[in-house]
């Protein structure tokens, strides 16, 4: 029959419907579809690894330890890149934008855009973690929400500088992380550098993060991402951990 009379009465398949919906909402817009994949992709990313912190600070290492951080993170990144890398191309990383931009893969153009819906991903995914954890981190905090101390809960969402650290050793710190995973990822994609197998590529670059963090985490938390700490941090300052986070 006429499958605008299945349509009609009810009786269309519903794989059949579940396209006729998807293709009516479908984003047409080309830089706006992988606007939104970065943003989404970023979200996967910091979901994972900032829940992985939040479950390790709250129970007080009794339900993960710094391991279970760094592999929150790997993980998240692997997983943001699969769900991104098909629309946007899954850059996830301002540094591995204006990377790409320098070396000409990347239209200058497009760059802010993807610099924002990174950081808005980042923002999201702090808001749903703070979400979903707050009652947690109130009980650990003891009803306060706390930048420095030991029942500090800020560093939950963006990474802060060891004491001993000076702002010289954590500007030579984010640099030779930051450094070490662009070479990484590019490397992963150079045609003429015998790139990785297709579809191994977010495994791989998610185990770039993990040897990174066990590797280079204790000085300042191995951001080596903009719009991972810049967009948590901004949640923290609105939702109550105050000016602090940005001293």
């Amino acid at each position: 029959r006429d499958p605008r009379w299945l349509y009609a009465q009810g009786l269309e398949e519903p794989s059949g419907m579940m396209e006729r919906l998807l293709m009516r909402c479908r984003v047409q817009n080309q830089l706006l579809r992988e606007c939104m994949a970065e943003c989404l992709g970023v979200y996967v990313m910091i979901l994972f690894g900032c829940g992985s912190v939040a479950q390790v600070v709250t129970t007080e290492d009794q339900k993960g330890q710094y391991l279970s951080i760094n592999l929150g993170f790997a993980l998240g990144t692997c997983f943001g890149v699969f769900v991104s890398r098909g629309v946007s191309g899954a850059h996830l990383n301002p540094a591995v934008s204006l990377s790409l931009c320098v070396l000409g893969r990347h239209p200058w153009t497009k760059f802010p855009f993807y610099v924002f819906f990174q950081v808005l991903g980042a923002f999201l995914a702090a808001a749903t973690v703070g979400l979903q954890y707050y009652e947690a981190i109130l009980s650990f905090g003891g009803g306060e929400l706390l930048v420095t101390g030991p029942k500090a809960t800020a560093g939950i969402f963006s990474t802060y500088p060891a004491g001993y650290l000076s702002l010289w050793g954590g500007v030579v710190d984010q640099v030779v992380g930051t450094a070490a995973l662009l070479v990484c990822v590019l490397a992963l994609g150079d045609g003429k550098n015998s790139p990785a197998p297709p579809g191994l590529e977010p495994i791989l670059v998610g185990a770039a993060v993990l040897v990174i963090g066990v590797s280079m985490g204790c000085n300042s938390g191995y951001a080596l991402n903009p719009a991972r700490d810049i967009g948590p941090r901004l949640f923290t300052y609105v939702a109550g951990w105050g000016a602090e986070v940005f001293q």
